[in-house]
């Protein structure tokens, strides 16, 4: 009467599509972790970690544009303009937009136009932009491994998780 087309049921098996019924561009193999290994972890601007003791581990890339009062591990790690940290960034690269009060560790550290650090910095590459500002001490690293996290070594399982 109104020339509905009929939903197919795609509960059962048989009525789902086969593999070679979809589309190539939908059935191209993307492994899981090359998905999650290009993911990036958002803290938002609407957003405040706080707390005595507090570590974020985050093991790609992450973005920070809230408000963090703890320590920060990572791989590739930005401070947006609008964030806020208030202790150690420990990661392989840190970029720097917003505030940090605190501690860099890292191979590559960039301070762009916009950043306002109050820190101590520990790397190997250090980029501070025209405009940005900072106060601190600044030191070359001997090797990746004094760059590591304070506390935590490479060969430590992950945290036991604690029932509430």
């Amino acid at each position: 009467m109104f020339n509905r087309k009929r939903i197919a049921d795609t509960s059962s098996p048989e009525s789902r599509p086969k593999p070679s019924q979809i589309p190539s561009t939908l059935s191209q193999n993307v492994s899981a972790e090359r998905a999650i290994s290009q993911a990036t972890s958002v803290i938002g601007n609407d957003l405040t970690v706080m707390g005595e003791c507090v570590t974020i581990i985050c093991k790609s890339t992450l973005v920070i544009a809230g408000d963090v009062s703890g320590d920060i591990n990572g791989d590739w790690v930005t401070v947006a303009e609008t964030g806020r940290v208030q202790g150690t960034i420990a990661a392989r690269a840190v970029s720097i937009y917003g505030h940090v009060h605190g501690e860099l560790r890292a191979t590559t550290v960039t301070l762009h136009a916009t950043a306002r650090v109050e820190s101590d910095i520990l790397q190997m590459n250090l980029v501070i932009a025209e405009g940005a500002h900072f106060n601190g001490h600044v030191q070359k690293a001997q090797s990746e491994a004094e760059l590591q996290p304070v506390g935590i070594e490479a060969s430590d399982p992950a945290p036991a998780q604690q029932p509430y």
